[in-house]
């Protein structure tokens, strides 16, 4: 569902409390994951910021569409890895770094091609398996986003580096 400027703040400020209180109760205490619904707003209007598609915040499948393509978000605010469905399908793929979202401060790559590329399914998930080796093993492939970048290289373009207010100025 796409969000309104201040629908948007408004989550991302609870989100953000809700983060610190539990940080400064028990720092050791597993974080909530970024919300789906901020990351893939946000990453909605970068996507329509950086180029003439429009964006559907609604799709029947997946996070966002645009036109025909099917987008995938995976928003992240540790080193931890991030995990993929084994049935996921996208078009393109899109990471939103969250690390410093405590400074409003985040970072945007895209991947431009889908799960079913060759070179999505040869990513390796650890010494012995890849992508795809996981995926038809019906198991969620997992994998930190700097060995994904790492092994990606230029693939994974950076789209967009900045403030929460850039993205929710009018």
């Amino acid at each position: 569902m796409k969000l309104e400027n201040n629908e948007l703040r408004n989550l991302f400020n609870a989100y953000r409390a809700y983060y610190e209180a539990l940080d400064s109760i028990s720092p050791d205490t597993r974080k909530p994951n970024f919300p789906e619904v901020i990351s893939q707003n946000l990453v909605g209007r970068i996507i329509e910021m950086n180029g003439d598609r429009e964006v559907d915040y609604q799709p029947s499948s997946g996070d966002l569409m645009t036109g025909d393509q099917k987008v995938e978000v995976k928003a992240f605010i540790s080193d931890g890895p991030t995990t993929f469905g084994p049935k996921e399908a996208w078009n393109e793929i899109y990471f939103f770094d969250a690390r410093d979202f405590v400074n409003e401060q985040f970072l945007c790559y895209k991947v431009s091609f889908s799960h079913t590329d060759g070179r999505w399914k040869s990513i390796k998930m650890n010494k012995k398996q890849t992508y795809g080796d996981q995926a038809g093993q019906k198991r969620r492939p997992r994998m930190v986003f700097a060995s994904l970048q790492a092994q990606l290289g230029a693939l994974m373009e950076l789209i967009w580096e900045g403030e929460l207010s850039e993205l929710l100025s009018p």
